[in-house]
Formats: structure tokens, sequence, C-alpha cells
């Protein structure tokens, strides 16, 4: 049995590293002049350090040596020096290689579970960056290498993975192999397919954003033209599906990731006698509606695809939530997607003035056009009229074109979200080009719309222009015949109980079905076929109906990580503890730390979900991650949960509070960090606890006192995050006058909980003041005493001000 060597045997980080390098070829000859250059690039006397650091190894691997010459693993050769191929030792890095090669050759012949096995063990073989912590040319090198290896070898795991219909363990690698590099592309592109097949449109383009987003800060760069055009492609629906076998019986068929397209007839007569219309020369502005999941998008899609292919040219756009600072972003994205169709000729007909102004909105169009002017300044309403009338002018011209398809349409998805901005925009547009072959088609949330809402008054009813398609859920019939197409002979009983659950509702339909299949209670037969149970073993289900499902299918048991997920309803901040109780029971109460950093912005009062991972069975000290998702799957906070001690910091405590210098603030202005907040006292009054406990979706029994073994009730995270943080900060953020939005909580239970009722005193201070490009950033923490000076809870939080919403900002607010 071996020996461990001692890390100060080493001496110094040059002799690990020569051994690493021989080790890590066994067999290969190293010249010694090769060694000299790797480890010793500027020293003069580099061929006598490599003598003498190669006998100093011989000694730390042998130290019976009675000659460094005799050495068993270092050996010497005519021109260098190698480790001996026929050493009994076990070499992590060779073992990596011969898993990566025997998943190759289990994906070369279709294994695709020998080639998760095989893939499985190699990337448990990473444990992080080759040689951490020390330096040089070679090490640097070298460390690439690996990561680059590791980073090939999740890949190919995530796409076995999609091969067997695994898409949430696709998804989980990916994951993983962000955190090693977060700028990894074929990471966040598997990702985005990962997503897309298991039906989470949504949440594969917000993939897509927050890569987008991530390079544009973080490095100045943009996704490549294979990025672009997987997003477009999930964008239309035609992402095709991976080659290979069928999926085993036990696993989710690919046919569920876009199931089949029926019960839409009249709607899709309709839309397309509004695009005959407007190939006629009769521009058209067409709204669709409906709830989330009925189909607006895939109406669109497939009305549209046949358009493309009869000859339209379809502009694809989509609006995104919180995009205020970016308004016209989905009118920019649908142009730059389509400047491939576009040549020199089709922009005769448009004078210069106007596409100056559409290349100051799109900046790839001025390669195309190189004498284009650059447009005088104006004042900020004229220059939105200029806009408004240029982009008219761009599409009026471009429909003229003799070259270009008929009619020219653009598409915008999710207008629920769309700047006032951009639908006056719109509105512009409506007039201006009644009598061109243009075509508006827009769809939006019905249940996000009222009589207040922008959209309802400058489109639905204020624009006389719009024609209305409205979908309802799908009947039993279109049902019935959707399931008939992807899984032949299905039992009358199985599509009444599908319908049923999902009262004709698409998207619930495809999670059902998800869900069923990943329980293995709907199977996939050798032919192809589905072989479902009888209905009595699908009655637990109708009595959970389709919000359980939505919570089992969220909650699904990960087999790689062997964690469940659990779930809990929360509304805007309001994040109930009964998901925390149930992990950690009552202790968490007591001791608990909940850390989230906040990664997108919701709305006051919005409905998002909360998850984290199941902590180690028996643990007393423990932290896992948590996270927070919004209904349609877009990621909204990232962070942990923790109870006890666990010995590791939490998500909060592990960011860097000073990420860039803190420059000349004018917002922040005389806040410095280590300044004190006098005391004050607050507390929770039983009515404001009412008050929340009515739009939280679960409260458990405690938050009214009953069987609270505090003998009163906890308060609930939002009104203890409000005594934690109003009146303190009250006291320095008189002159801030910007919006401001929470980057990052921290709620630690130390002593607690804090009880309804009690009065505390609350202290704290500033712990760091900063900006980044978009914001100036204030972090605090304060603490809670009860009237015993004993410490109850305590808080850290990131405030985020938006420069562009300050007047000490008139650069950032001009046009």
């Amino acid at each position: 049995m071996g020996k461990l060597i001692a890390p100060r045997a080493w001496k110094t980080a040059k002799i690990r590293a020569l051994f690493a390098m021989l080790i890590s070829e066994r067999g290969r000859v190293f010249p010694q002049a090769q060694l000299a250059e790797q480890l010793w690039p500027d020293s003069e006397d580099s061929l006598a350090l490599v003598r003498r650091r190669i006998s100093e190894l011989r000694y730390i691997l042998e130290p019976e040596l009675k000659k460094a010459s005799l050495s068993r693993y270092i050996l010497r050769r005519s021109h260098g020096y190698c480790f001996t191929p026929k050493a009994d030792c076990w070499v992590d890095t060779e073992e990596f290689a011969r898993y990566e090669q025997e998943g190759r050759e289990g994906e070369r012949t279709g294994n695709w579970p020998a080639a998760i096995e095989a893939y499985k063990k190699a990337s448990q073989l990473y444990q992080g960056d080759f040689l951490a912590g020390d330096e040089g040319d070679w090490v640097y090198l070298m460390r690439g290498h690996w990561r680059e290896r590791y980073l090939y070898v999740m890949t190919r795991l995530a796409e076995c993975y999609s091969h067997l219909g695994q898409h949430q363990e696709a998804i989980e690698v990916c994951r993983c192999a962000l955190q090693v590099d977060p700028h990894y592309e074929e990471g966040y592109r598997r990702l985005m397919l990962s997503h897309y097949h298991r039906g989470e449109r949504a949440q594969a383009l917000q993939v897509y954003e927050d890569y987008r987003r991530r390079l544009a800060d973080e490095l100045d760069l943009s996704p490549s033209p294979r990025m672009e055009e997987l997003r477009q492609q999930i964008i239309q629906g035609r992402v095709s599906v991976p080659t290979g076998p069928p999926p085993e019986s036990d696993l989710v068929p690919y046919s569920l990731a876009q199931l089949p397209f029926v019960g839409r007839e009249t709607e899709s007569a309709q839309l397309q006698k509004y695009l005959q219309d407007a190939q006629a020369g009769q521009g058209r502005l067409v709204l669709i509606s409906g709830e989330p999941g009925v189909g607006k998008t895939r109406l669109a899609q497939e009305v549209l695809r046949k358009s493309q292919r009869d000859g339209a040219l379809v502009l694809w756009g989509r609006c995104r939530e919180g995009a205020a600072e970016s308004p016209y972003l989905p009118l920019a994205e649908a142009l730059r997607d389509a400047i491939s169709h576009f040549r020199y000729e089709d922009f005769a007909p448009i004078k210069p003035l106007w596409l100056a102004e559409i290349a100051a909105l799109v900046p790839e169009l001025r390669p195309l056009l190189p004498q284009l002017p650059q447009n005088p300044t104006l004042a900020p309403h004229q220059a939105q009229w200029r806009l408004f009338e240029a982009v008219a002018q761009l599409f009026s011209g471009l429909a003229r074109s003799p070259r270009l398809a008929k009619p020219l349409v653009l598409w915008l998805d999710d207008l629920q979200w769309a700047a006032p901005t951009l639908l006056n925009l719109l509105d512009h547009l409506c007039h201006r080009l009644a009598e061109s072959p243009i075509c508006i088609i827009g769809a939006y949330r019905s249940t996000e719309v009222t009589a207040n809402h922008p959209l309802y008054k400058k489109l639905i009813t204020g624009c006389q222009q719009s024609h209305h398609l409205m979908l309802s859920r799908l009947p039993y019939a279109a049902i019935q015949q959707m399931l008939s197409q992807v899984g032949p002979k299905l039992p009358p009983e199985f599509c009444r109980f599908i319908y049923h659950e999902s009262e004709g509702n698409p998207l619930f339909v495809t999670m059902l079905l998800q869900e069923l299949f990943h329980r293995r209670i709907v199977t996939v037969a050798a032919d192809g076929g589905w072989v479902c149970p009888k209905i009595d073993r699908l009655r637990p289900f109708t009595a959970q109906g389709i919000t359980a499902l939505f919570r089992q299918r969220l909650a699904r048991l990960s087999p790689t990580e062997e964690s469940v997920l659990h779930l809990a309803a929360v509304i805007g901040r309001d994040f109930d503890y009964e998901l925390l109780r149930a992990a950690w029971g009552r202790r968490w109460f007591e001791r608990g730390t909940l850390s989230l950093y906040f990664l997108n912005a919701t709305t006051d009062r919005e409905a998002v979900r909360a998850f984290i991972q199941e902590p180690p069975a028996g643990a007393a000290d423990a932290q896992v991650e948590a996270w927070v998702l919004r209904d349609d799957g877009m990621q909204v906070a990232q962070g942990t949960a923790s109870v006890g001690d666990p010995g590791v910091p939490t998500a909060l405590q592990a960011r860097p509070l000073e990420r860039f210098e803190p420059g000349e603030l004018r917002i922040l202005a005389g806040v410095q960090k280590g300044h004190r907040f006098a005391p004050v006292e607050v507390r929770c009054d039983p009515a404001e606890q009412e008050r929340r406990l009515a739009v939280t979706t679960e409260p458990m029994d405690w938050y009214r006192g009953e069987g609270s073994p505090w003998g009163a009730p906890p308060v609930l995270i939002a009104p203890l995050v409000q005594m934690l943080y109003a009146k303190s900060l009250a006291q320095v953020r008189g002159g801030f006058g910007a919006v401001g939005l929470f980057g990052a909580i921290e709620v630690r239970n130390v002593n607690g909980p804090a009880l309804v009722g009690e009065t505390y005193t609350c202290t704290g201070e500033v712990i760091a003041v900063g900006q980044s490009p978009k914001t100036e950033y204030l972090w605090f923490e304060t603490g809670l005493d009860d009237a015993g000076g004993r410490r109850v809870a305590e808080m850290r939080m990131l405030l985020r001000f938006m420069k562009a919403s300050s007047g000490l900002y008139p650069e950032l607010q001009q046009g």
C-alpha cells in the first residue's frame, strides 16, 4: 500500500508541477530543454535546475533510494526524462481519458446508458482547476486543456441524456458545466435545447437572454451566429430532435417537446385570411390573445411557417419582461435577424435620413449601407417621432421592393410586456401602413392585460385597424386527435383523463404527459406505442389535480444527485417558510438562513415559486441550494438555504461586495462604508401579519399562532424584512431620487423567531457602497435585538439604484 506524500514534502510548487508534467503523460520522454523552458523560462541556469529538481523528485517518491539514478519511476533517457509506464499506480488524468473514450464508443454504437455511465465517471474525476494555486505557463496551458476536456465530456453527457429523453438530467449537467465556465457557449446551447425539448420554450429563450447579457456586461461580446440561429429556431418552433434509437420504455418521448397542432382550423383560416388581405395591399394589425399555454405562439408559428414557404418575409421578435431600458429591442432583434435577406437595392426607395435612424437602432445595417450620414440630435419628443417615422418608411420601402417576398410580416410575441413607447410605435405603424402589403401580428396573455394596461388602451381598443383572435381551450375532440397522433391506439378512458385534468390547455397536456412518463406510469413500447395503465391507477392524479401535478413535475427526483426539490408558492417577496419548515422543522425558525441573489425583476404581487434541495437525512447543520422561478420558467433568484452552522459561506457571504471601483457616486453621494444606523424600535402588528397571510398561497397554522411552539405567531418573511429594512435605511435615503431594486437579501434567524406583536430594537451599518455600469449600489446589514438585548434575527441586503432613472445622470436621459 502506498504512502501519502505530505504537502510539505514537495518543497516547491515547481517540483510538484514537474511531477505532474511527467506523470500526466507516462512513458513520454520530455527533453531537458523543454522542461527547462516550461518551468524555468527566465533562468540562465534552467538546465541545471531541471537536473537538481529531478533528483529531488526521485527522493520524494522513493525516500529509500541510495542513488537518484536508480529510481524505478523517473527514468533517464538519452535526451530527457520520463515517468515509467510500467509503474503500478493510478493516475486520474489517464482514467479520465479512458472513461472519455468509453463514452465516445458508447455514443458511436448507440449505447446511450453505457456512454452516460462512462462520461459520468470521467466528470467525477474533475475536481477543479489543474494544480489549483500553482502558476506558470505550462500549468496555465494544462489547466485550460483539462477544463476544456471536462466541458466537452459534460456536453456529451447532456447530449446522451437528451437522446434518452432525460431532459432534466441534461439540464443539471449543463448547469454544472456553466459553473466551471460561465461563458461556455456550447453549455448554454445545450441548456437551451434541453429546456426546449422538455416543453419549456420560455425558459430556453431566457437562457439565451442570460447568456447574451453576460457576454455584453462582462466581455463586451455578442452570441455567435449559431446561437442566434438556435434562438430563431426556438421562437419559430422548428428545432429538430436528435437522431438515434427511439427512447427506452421508461423515458419521455421527444414527441412531447411539441405536440401535434390540432383544433385551430377556424383561427388558422382567419389568420391566413388576414395575411392574404395584407398581401393584396390592405395592411393589418392582428392581436392573438388567450391564457398562458393555450397555444397563441404555436398558432402563429404554424401559420407563419406556411406563409414563409409561400414566399412571405417574416420578421420574428419577442418582448421581455422588465426591458424598460431597451423598449425597442424586440423590433431591433427582428430586423437584425432579417438583415441576411436584404440587399443594397432593397433600400433604394428609402431616404438616407430614415435609414440612418434605423442604423442607429440596428448598427449591423451600416456595413450594408456604409455611406449613411449621422443624424443630428433632436429634443426627446422630436427624436421619438423621427424614429417612428423611420420605421414606417423602412417597412413601406421594403414592401415596395420588387425583389422581396410579400407580404412583409412583423411577429411580436408576449406583447403584454411591451414598453409603452413600443406600443406607440406600433400604433404609428398601423396608421401609416394601412394600404401596404404589411401585416403586424402580436400575441399577449389575456390574463395579464386589464382595462388599465397600456396595450389595452393603445392597440386593443385604441387602434381602429386592429383585428382580434381570441383562443380558448381545446375541446375534447381536439385533445383526442392530438393524443392519437403521438400515441397510437390509446384507450378512450386515458384520453378523457388527460382532457379532464388539463381542461383543454395544451401546455397542461404536455406537463401531465411528461409527469406520467417521468413517474413511469406511462411507458413506450418497443414498437413506439404507448403503454397506459388502467384508469384505477390514474385516479390518485385525478384527486390531486393539475396544480399538484405541476408540483410533482417541478419536484421530480434527480437520479444524479438523489435530491428532491420542494415547492412552495410565494407572492412577490412573500417567501412562505412552510417550505423550509418541511425541510428542517422548528429549528429553521430558530437557526435558519435564507440567502438569495436576484437575477431578474418581478412586479409587485407577481406569483413565483421557490425551490430548495432536500437536506441530507439527519443533518443538524446543513446548507442546500435554493432558487426562485416565475410561472413561465424565468429564474428570479438563486442562492442557499441553511440551518445551524454548516461550515460554508452562504450565497451572499461568498460574493464580493465591491466588484467595481466606487468612483464618483452621485445618487449615493455622502453614503459611506461603516455608516451606522441609529437604533429604532420596530414591531409587526397582527393586522400587518393578517394582511400578508391573505395573499400567501400556503400559510401554515403557526403564522396565526395555532400550535406555535413559541406561544405566539412567528413573523412572515416580508414583514420581517420590512422590520429590518425600512426605518433603518430611512435615515440615509432621503436624497436618493432614483428607482431602487432589491438586488439580494439574506435573512438569518440567530435566536429566533421574531414574533408578531413583540417590540425589537433594530441596528445596523453600511458594509459596501459602489457602482456598476448601470447602477449605484448599497450593501448594508441590520439586526433585531429583543428587550433583553439578545440578537434574534439579522439581514444582509443589496439595493441597486438605476442611474438612468436619476436626474443626477442627465447624459443617460437624452433622447
